[in-house]
């Protein structure tokens, strides 16, 4: 009323609106406080980022160690962009047999983005410290001519390149693929039935350590060799000899009495229920290999 007698309509307008300006930026300034403090927090709540000045992951001692001592050339390739995981948690609904473009382009585009940046800072940090590791990135939706001559040279189909870390040793021809899915912990969300659509979220990460699994794999001066023994009838299993075989072990098959009891040098002999009695020869050698400290796993009745 006072504002009024003094200095009319005018003067009153003139404080309503000064006074909205300073509630504005009182409502700004919380705004980023408030943005500050919950983005600290969620960083306090993920041991696996860094709290250090720089912003980056800290890497172990014994990691930097390993990487140093790598002494050939390793390039790493990342492609990221839509897969089948991510189409599926891009629909609408349960009955929706086709993403939105929508929730592609504003949730799950920036959450891969968010995924390969994360890969790119740790690995171009092992670049740093090892020049000899090389890394590759490409965004799959849109750079096409890139991931193709990648899969070439490693030798993949290209949608196994993608949302994949590709390690490979140009000079032994060996190569590792790691999933995102592998390396991160995440709940990508979407449709649910009788539930609200989830977002995507990711709860922890394993960067270093299937970064540095990635690097042995293709680096190791010599493979795991398992010498599997025949000519017993011994029980044939494909399906594990595939699994060993794609974990990186080398296996041959050994004939004891017409190989010898070297065993092709070998880390692990392995015996799989034999139905035939095996030579007293032969015994003395699988005996004479355990007693000097060899592994040997020797399975019977499975049949």
């Amino acid at each position: 009323v006072m504002a009024v007698k003094k200095g009319g309509p005018r003067r009153l307008r003139a404080m309503i609106a000064a006074n909205a300006l300073v509630a504005g930026g009182l409502a700004i300034a919380l705004m980023i406080v408030i943005n500050i403090f919950t983005a600290e927090a969620m960083t306090l709540r993920n041991p696996r980022l860094d709290l250090s000045g720089r912003g980056m992951h800290s890497m172990s001692p014994a990691t930097k160690r390993f990487v140093r001592s790598i002494d050939e050339p390793v390039d790493i390739y990342i492609v990221w962009g839509q897969d089948d995981a991510i189409r599926r948690a891009a629909r609408l609904d349960v009955t929706s047999q086709q993403p939105d473009s929508g929730l592609i382009q504003n949730l799950y585009r920036p959450f891969l983005e968010m995924l390969q940046m994360r890969l790119g800072v740790f690995i171009s940090e092992v670049g740093h410290i090892n020049p000899k590791i090389r890394l590759h990135m490409a965004d799959g939706d849109r750079a096409l001519e890139a991931p193709r001559e990648w899969a070439k040279i490693v030798g993949l189909p290209g949608q196994e390149l993608l949302n994949h870390v590709v390690f490979h040793s140009p000079g032994r021809r060996a190569k590792k693929a790691l999933s995102f899915w592998e390396l991160f912990h995440a709940d990508l969300g979407g449709p649910r039935p009788n539930q609200q659509s989830g977002i995507p979220k990711l709860w922890s990460e394993n960067v270093e350590e299937g970064v540095a699994y990635g690097l042995r794999a293709v680096t190791e001066e010599k493979k795991r060799r398992i010498a599997i023994v025949q000519g017993h009838s011994e029980l044939e299993l494909p399906g594990l000899e595939a699994l060993l075989s794609g974990d990186g072990f080398e296996l041959q098959r050994w004939n004891i009495e017409a190989d010898g009891p070297t065993f092709g040098d070998a880390d692990l002999v392995f015996v799989v229920s034999p139905e035939v009695e095996w030579p007293d020869s032969s015994r003395r050698i699988l005996a004479d290999r355990v007693k000097a400290g060899g592994a040997v796993l020797y399975l019977c009745g499975l049949r």
